[in-house]
């Protein structure tokens, strides 16, 4: 039964590809036709898939037109941008995750004191520690606004700042 059901798969993946080409239309009859494919040589296609999936799950570092990135513990650093920044600035920003890095930047733009924002106070605690925030209560749990130091502020400069400024 199992059989009859993948025969029957492929040659409605067959009869599609071939309507397809008939009606010229080229995308529909290539998937079509890798569908019957695929059907067809099962074992090789999820050796295939597994070596796709491995190779992704592998990837550090990635290249899309101009813009070249690097993944790291989860945050995404571009090369081009990074290599243009001073030392300290890279080695800031190698520590921060894109959360981080998104506050950061919403702090610079508004270029005033914000108010805290319940759920991301981990995140307010983390650019503290780092020395790129600055709070107005004693303790961050009794804070109610927040605001970039000066070290935060040049950071967020230096990545707010245009390629070739």
């Amino acid at each position: 039964m199992r059989d009859l059901r993948r025969y029957i798969a492929i040659v409605i993946c067959l009869a599609i590809s071939g309507v397809a080409i008939w009606r010229e239309m080229e995308m529909l009859a290539i998937v079509s036709f890798l569908a019957a494919l695929s059907l067809i040589y099962v074992g090789l296609t999820r050796q295939i898939y597994v070596l796709l999936l491995e190779a992704a799950r592998n990837t550090k570092q990635a290249k899309f037109g101009e813009l070249e990135v690097v993944l790291k513990d989860g945050t995404v650093l571009p090369v081009n941008e990074i290599g243009n920044l001073p030392t300290w600035a890279r080695i800031l920003l190698s520590q921060l995750n894109t959360r981080q890095i998104g506050v950061l930047i919403q702090l610079a733009q508004s270029q005033e004191k914000e108010n805290i924002v319940p759920g991301l106070r981990e995140t307010y605690k983390d650019l503290r520690s780092r020395g790129l925030l600055e709070h107005d209560a004693e303790f961050m749990s009794t804070s109610k606004q927040v605001w970039l130091s000066k070290t935060g502020l040049e950071l967020s400069i230096l990545l707010l700042k245009k390629p070739g400024d």
